[in-house]
């Protein structure tokens, strides 16, 4: 089981592992591409590849080694990024971006509001947008229940500022939801959560 815990940092050895994670959660038969950027050299930071996962690690920016990025085309135009970060001798995952072009446009954007106390998050922002999501109860607490902003990876425990947001860009809509981790079997094996964020996706194109 891969709980996204690596014994060294060896960043070919850990893609391969995620790349297999991903293919099993979303059952594809052949594998999908991807590509690893390190971090840290004069070239190249978290900031300058994604400004909002960036935005999101508050966990610790220099801990990040290098994301592994794939794109995928069905059911969505979309590219998954996973953070990487030192531990020890090793490594860990931590924040997950995804980002899905869908075949509508929207005339404004939407945001789902911070976490809170009581209450279920609702979405934020043009109102023409965000009356049909926030009508639908079954699809808030699924956004809800995605967007983690805390988990414990590795024996971590990680907080970032999550984002679940749908803007406008090249006359379609555009899905980004940044959040970490979803663990299972007591911390023994852990999901990217692909196919939940694909349902989701797939829910918002049709009533927006």
């Amino acid at each position: 089981m891969n709980n996204l815990s690596f014994a060294s940092k060896d960043s070919s050895k850990i893609a391969i592992a995620v790349e297999s994670m991903l293919r099993k959660e979303l059952n594809y038969s052949s594998e999908i591409p991807y590509e690893v950027t390190e971090i840290g050299d004069k070239t190249t930071s978290l900031h300058s590849i994604f400004s909002e996962m960036a935005a999101a690690l508050t966990t610790g920016l220099p801990n990040i080694i290098f994301t592994i990025t794939f794109k995928i085309v069905v059911p969505f135009e979309t590219t998954i990024a996973i953070a990487i970060a030192s531990q020890g001798i090793g490594a860990r995952g931590d924040a997950i971006q995804y980002i899905a072009k869908i075949s509508k446009s929207i005339s404004g954007s939407a945001e789902l509001e911070a976490p809170k106390r009581f209450g279920t998050p609702k979405f934020e922002g043009d109102l023409s947008t965000i009356s049909n999501l926030n009508a639908n109860g079954n699809l808030l607490k699924r956004v809800n229940l995605l967007s983690r902003n805390t988990a414990e990876v590795a024996g971590m425990s990680l907080s970032i500022n999550r984002l679940f947001k749908i803007s406008s860009k090249d006359n379609a809509a555009e899905i980004t939801a940044i959040t970490l981790p979803k663990m299972l079997s007591m911390g023994f094996s852990a999901s990217l959560d692909a196919k939940e964020f694909f349902d989701i996706a797939a829910i918002i194109e049709k009533i927006i």
